[in-house]
């Protein structure tokens, strides 16, 4: 059973709302710590989730006599 539509006329697509969709992409926060030779964690926010992720396997490939000294996450910014 096949249902058929109307057209809509000019006037009817004229009288719909549309609605502009913010950007989906949410920006990242990198959280980066170090573990056991300095305190604290280094934080940025970065609009790239894709920039962020990169960013955190560079911080994970320092390592001081063999051994990685680094921690690093990815969370969204909110």
């Amino acid at each position: 059973m096949l249902v058929e539509k109307n057209k809509l006329t000019l006037e009817e697509v004229d009288s719909q709302a549309a609605l502009e969709l913010p950007d989906r992409e949410t920006p990242a926060l990198v959280v980066i710590g170090c573990v056991g030779v300095c305190v604290g964690e280094i934080k940025i926010s970065i609009d790239d989730v894709n920039v962020a992720v990169n960013l955190c396997a560079q911080v994970l490939n320092v390592t001081v006599l063999g051994q990685s000294v680094f921690t690093c996450t990815v969370r969204n910014n909110q």
